[in-house]
């Protein structure tokens, strides 16, 4: 537990610098929407517009598996490869007799 909460805070404070260190201002635009804010902010809201994107679209996938696992459809299995022992393998192509 402490050691993600440790994670978290490294993490949070390498944003932190990010941000500080990127406070040119730029021009955004997007839709007919204009507007001016510092570089870090505009990249770590781009980032995390970008993360929510990907999560919404794999829950949305989630949700069609589920939905389709309840219906009855049949699981499809891939069957496991084959073991082989590792004197086969080193053996492999020499005759005993």
């Amino acid at each position: 537990m402490w050691a993600v909460t440790l994670g978290a805070l490294l993490t949070l404070s390498l944003l932190i610098v990010f941000i500080l260190q990127n406070q040119d201002l730029v021009r955004v635009q997007y839709l007919g929407l204009s507007g001016s804010l510092p570089l870090g902010v505009g990249l770590v809201i781009a980032a995390l517009t970008g993360g929510l994107m990907v999560a919404v679209v794999g829950a949305v996938r989630i949700a069609q598996l589920r939905r389709a696992g309840s219906q009855g459809h049949p699981r499809t299995t891939v069957p496991a490869p084959r073991r082989r022992s590792l004197s086969l393998l080193l053996n492999h192509g020499q005759h005993h007799t």
